[in-house]
This record gives structure tokens, sequence and C-alpha cells, in this order.
């Protein structure tokens, strides 16, 4: 690709994100949408394995491997190794964590294609109330990364 394509890419790339209208993501797999693949928002019902609720994780994925923990400036990959998440056994989990060092702050995690279904939290830590009408979306997206991504091809 030359310089000059590259150039314009990354301009409107650039110039989409200043704009006050909905930014579209681009969608470089033409992929159909899974109803059990997603990303979640966290509304007090993500906690860590020590038990301690985690408010700074933004949204967090399902129905993948590995599961992605999205918090602003950071993504984090946790994987493990069973392939179940069973809370009630204890294991080993691998976890990745990403940000931008070179290129400056990823900035907030942006939702994209809200799925038509939702889902309620029970557990003791969610209170009495539980956690009720938890959105779930088919796609996420951080302006920052899709730049990087084409002005790095």
């Amino acid at each position: 690709m030359n310089n000059k394509r590259l150039m314009l890419i990354l301009s409107v790339v650039m110039s989409l994100g200043r704009m006050s209208g909905q930014y579209v993501p681009p969608d470089f797999f033409g992929e159909t949408y899974n109803k059990s693949i997603g990303f979640w928002s966290n509304d007090g019902q993500v906690i860590d394995t020590h038990g301690n609720s985690r408010p700074d994780v933004e949204f967090y994925s399902e129905g993948s491997t590995p599961r992605l923990f999205m918090q602003e400036d950071t993504l984090s990959f946790i994987y493990n190794p069973r392939q179940e998440w069973d809370t009630t056994d204890v294991d080993t989990l691998y976890r990745i964590d990403m940000f931008l060092k070179k290129h400056g702050k990823m900035g907030k995690p942006k939702s994209w294609l809200m799925k038509d279904n939702y889902k309620n939290f029970y557990m003791p830590y969610c209170g009495e109330e539980g956690v009720r009408q938890v959105m779930g979306y088919n796609r996420m997206y951080m302006i920052a990364l899709i730049s990087i991504f084409i002005r790095e091809v």
C-alpha cells in the first residue's frame, strides 16, 4: 500500500473520531453475529479472583476464549486452560494486560450494536436486589486502536 493511500485512510479514520455523529467502526471480516458471544457492561457484577469488586472494568466478553476485560486504557485477556468457568473450583488463570506505550492512551471502550437480550445476576456480592438488565453488545471498539491498526498496516 503506498503512502498516499495509507495517509488518506488514516485521515478519514481520524476525522470520523472528531465528528459529532455516531462513529461506525469498520467490520474487517464481515462475520455474522452470534447470540452466545458478546460483550457485557459491568454494572457491579464483575469481581476479581479475591472477591473484590472491579468497577474499573467497563465491559467484558463471554462465549469465546480468551475472555477480554476492557478498562479505560487497558485490555486484559484471561485464559483458563480448562476451558470451563466453574467459579467453585480453584484453578490456574493466565492474564495478559495490553496497554499502549508508544502511541499514548487507548481511551474508553465503546459499545456498538446492542444485543436484543440482557442478563440478570443474583450472586451474593451483587446485593439483595441483584444486578438486573445488564445489556450486551455484539461489537466493541477503541478509536485509538483502530487508528494504530490502520497506521501500522
